[in-house]
């Protein structure tokens, strides 16, 4: 099928990549607040502002939605992780550029949102 013919596809895919995002950031604000065991699909969807019924369509349940923001903040994690560019410098530099941007990422994300998330699956 060529794009003359699906008006639109394009389109609908990014409402759908912005839908799948906005869920994700208001559920993980629901879970570090929350953990799993108190966040609330309402309060999601509330963050959201989206209906729940329309969450239920991109996730199955709130255990694949938590597995979701879990992978989403791994993904984040090792993002940052790649800035450094520690294979382009001398391994001694590396070391001491890899221990800064530990401490750095470490102070930065302590006490924030993804601190409970880390907590819950650890626990």
């Amino acid at each position: 099928m060529t794009r003359e013919l699906v008006p639109g596809t394009e389109e609908r895919q990014r409402d759908a990549d912005r839908s799948r995002a906005t869920i994700l950031a208001a559920a993980r604000g629901e879970f570090a607040q929350c953990g799993l065991d108190g966040a609330r699909m309402d309060r999601i969807a509330e963050r959201a502002g989206l209906t729940k019924r329309l969450i239920y369509c991109y996730f199955e349940d709130k255990e694949k939605l938590f597995q979701a923001v879990l992978e989403q903040a791994y993904r984040d994690i090792r993002e940052e992780e790649r800035r450094p560019h520690l294979l382009d410098l001398e391994p001694a530099d590396a070391v001491r550029r890899l221990i800064e941007f530990t401490w750095t990422c470490y102070l930065a994300h302590r006490k924030g949102p993804a601190r409970p998330l880390i907590h819950h699956v650890v626990d």
